[in-house]
């Protein structure tokens, strides 16, 4: 019987790269693996404020009225890690995950029936978009999307 040898089988297919093995040693290779991660994980921050918009909440009956935080968000992400607090506060509870440097999702859950769950855009032009569901917590059921402004990195 033929046994049939694959067509690069002095290469190796690592991150979309093909390596010829013999001729790259594995320093050099876990080298430029570390260096090619490392490109991914970069870390942002941002200080956040001027958030404005609308929100449906079921102590207004569901009809829109205008939302807003007067304080500042500080905004991190670090590969999927992230944290977002208000005025020098976490959100308590809430667990944040970075879909992108720039985009976050959060969720956050109390015994069987109430949750949380935000999602977070900065755009590249320093515009922030953020939605928020609030369900479980009576009159505080809410849905809302607020836009604002980064002020600066940090």
């Amino acid at each position: 019987m033929l046994a049939l040898q694959p067509r690069y089988s002095n290469y190796t297919l690592s991150s979309g790269i093909l390596l010829k093995t013999k001729e790259v040693g594995v320093k050099q290779f876990l080298a430029a693996m570390f260096l090619f991660i490392s490109f991914g994980a970069t870390a942002e921050c941002w200080v956040v404020g001027d958030m404005r918009g609308i929100s449906y909440s079921e102590r207004n009956n569901f009809h829109p009225e205008e939302d807003g935080f007067s304080g500042t968000f500080i905004i991190k992400t670090s590969g999927e890690d992230a944290s977002i607090t208000y005025s020098g506060t976490d959100a308590g509870g809430m667990a944040y995950k970075a879909l992108s440097k720039n985009s976050i999702i959060g969720i956050g859950a109390n015994g069987e029936t109430q949750r949380v769950i935000d999602s977070w855009v900065i755009h590249p032009t320093g515009t922030v978009l953020m939605s928020k569901t609030i369900s479980g917590y009576g009159n505080m059921d809410s849905t809302k999307a607020f836009v604002g402004k980064v002020k600066r990195k940090c």
